[in-house]
């Protein structure tokens, strides 16, 4: 390949033009991945308050049944007989 044969390079104008269009691609790109991410923390605390609920729930289930076990065993099940 002679120097004759190779594609002009590119001007600074169309350098500058490439480098706008690949910049205006990778805006994009974080903007959507900054949406993404502000949805996902979104869900995240969504999910991180019905699981303090559950919990809570399951807790309050326990001690409800644990409390009831006592009555049936009488002041709280520790004055048995062994």
């Amino acid at each position: 390949m002679t120097p004759n044969d190779q594609e002009p390079k590119p001007t600074i104008d169309e350098r500058l033009a490439r480098l706008v269009e690949r910049h205006e691609a990778l805006s994009q790109s974080v903007e959507s991945l900054t949406h993404d991410i502000r949805e996902m923390r979104a869900e995240h605390a969504r999910l991180d308050r019905r699981e303090r609920k559950a919990r809570e729930a399951l807790l309050t289930g326990i001690a409800a049944y644990l409390r009831a076990l006592g009555e049936e065993n009488g002041a709280g099940g520790h004055d048995q007989e062994a």
